[in-house]
């Protein structure tokens, strides 16, 4: 009897604080303090907050959710209220209209976050820090715009400079933005996920675009940038950072110039990228920042060029679509999470140039979030090659390759330089002598033996007078 009371006593501990940590989807009170000296009242889908001084935060990772739940459809914030909490009106899907008071000077981060239905935005006449116009919440001082709405028109009269930091965030009813001449800023995930955009156009006045700025806008099929813009310039559907020949952000057409425009990937440039099915990336791209393909689901074949000497951490992670890869010779090392969560993996092909091979580039998560080796990958290897030992090393499945020769590449790096013109003169010079593979790689005119004027050939190609043998 003992025993069944513990059990029912452990039961009913357990339900009320599964009562207590529930997160509220609804309001569970249509009134109550949110600040000291702060009121709020929930009446008909509109909430309106009263008295003098700064509402409470809030934080959703704690599970710390605002009274009025998510169902809120209209905002008023009255006069006398200073400050808005954090997260204040964190997932309010329902908010079409904000009205703020001219007393108003603080608002915390993410308070409006997740209100993608929001139609109107209006700050009252008389208040220092903030303005509203057209349908933006505008910080005035710093001449950024906080917050925009499906139907923003952004000011054009030089009251904004800066789009702020997710500004426009999964707006996903956003169809049709234009970013005035008078923009110079372009902040953090600013139109991050704003899937119903088509086209933008950047003005040449735009200096600086910070990190994930068009990410996840999957509708873009076309970005431009206008003439005479001195740092960044478009091609291919790519936006490039011209002076440091950088890609920072492609979309699921892009078409990765080839002109030697583009050195550098950077990271996360083409992540959450839907409808991106395959891409080239081109000779003369040396590096690919982190996470530059991640979590490209619908990303079906990807050619990685002999140029590229850095492949950063989970390039490729979640691409689930993906069924073989080949790491180009002259890559030293397969980072962490290169390939994660890529379950559909069936061959990755590895150069001996590799020398370096993460214990968690080739992993997956599973249903308990426990990391394991992906079971189906076959690892393409060469005989005694570092990946060859490290296959056999992590018990992967492994297939051995032979060795390919290149014209003009003794030293098997990918690539033809000087160094390999000299290793062909040496011989010819009898400074030593040939091997079978060396013979392979140096005899450009085929009679047989390595001569001077082979190495010439070499030569011709590293200086590019001539494009190949």
């Amino acid at each position: 009897m003992k025993k069944l009371t513990k059990i029912i006593s452990a039961i009913l501990t357990a339900v009320m604080l599964l009562g207590l940590f529930a997160v509220p989807a609804v309001a569970y009170a249509d009134g109550g303090e949110c600040g000291n000296g702060v009121t709020w009242t929930l009446e008909d889908g509109v909430l309106t907050i009263s008295g003098t001084g700064h509402m409470w935060g809030y934080d959703h990772y704690d599970g710390f959710f605002a009274p009025w739940g998510t169902g809120v459809k209209s905002v008023i914030i009255s006069e006398g209220v200073e400050g808005i909490g954090a997260e204040a009106f964190y997932g309010c899907t329902e908010l079409e209209s904000i009205s703020l008071p001219s007393s108003l000077w603080s608002i915390e981060n993410y308070a409006f976050l997740g209100c993608n239905a929001t139609e109107t935005i209006t700050v009252a006449e008389g208040n220092t820090v903030y303005h509203s116009a057209g349908n933006c919440l505008i910080e005035t001082a710093s001449k950024t715009l906080v917050m925009g709405c499906k139907n923003s028109a952004i000011p054009s009269d030089g009251s904004v400079t800066t789009i702020g930091k997710m500004a426009f965030n999964e707006r996903a009813d956003l169809t049709d933005i234009t970013i005035p001449e008078c923009i110079t800023t372009i902040g953090w995930k600013a139109f991050y996920g704003c899937s119903g955009l088509t086209g933008v156009t950047i003005p040449a006045s735009v200096t600086e675009i910070d990190y994930f700025a068009f990410s996840d806008c999957s509708g873009i099929e076309t970005l431009t940038v206008a003439e005479g813009n001195p740092v960044y310039h478009s091609d291919g559907n790519c936006l490039i950072e011209t002076g440091t020949k950088t890609l920072i952000q492609g979309f699921k057409n892009s078409v990765i110039p080839s002109d030697g425009s583009v050195t550098v990937i950077r990271g996360d440039a083409f992540s959450r990228c839907a409808g991106l099915t395959e891409i080239t990336v081109p000779d003369g791209v040396t590096e690919i920042g982190d996470s530059a393909f991640a979590l490209c689901a619908d990303l079906t074949s990807v050619s990685l060029p002999g140029s590229l000497r850095k492949l950063g951490k989970d390039v490729l992670g979640n691409c689930v679509g993906l069924t073989e890869v080949t790491i180009p010779n002259g890559l030293t090392l397969i980072d962490n999470n290169t390939f994660l969560n890529c379950t559909n993996l069936k061959s990755v092909t590895i150069p001996e140039s590799v020398t370096e091979i993460s214990d968690i580039a080739f992993v997956y998560y599973d249903e308990f979030y426990n990391l394991l080796q992906l079971e189906d990958v076959v690892l393409r290897v060469y005989e005694n090659s570092y990946a060859h030992q490290y296959a056999v090393e992590k018990g992967f499945k492994f297939e051995l390759i032979e060795a390919a020769v290149t014209k003009g590449d003794p030293d098997g790096d990918g690539e033809i330089t000087v160094a390999d013109a000299l290793a062909a003169l040496r011989v010819a010079a009898k400074l030593i002598e040939p091997t079978e593979d060396l013979l392979a790689a140096c005899d450009i005119d085929g009679d047989g033996e390595i001569t001077v004027a082979d190495a010439l050939s070499i030569l011709r190609v590293a200086a590019k007078l001539v494009d190949s043998l």
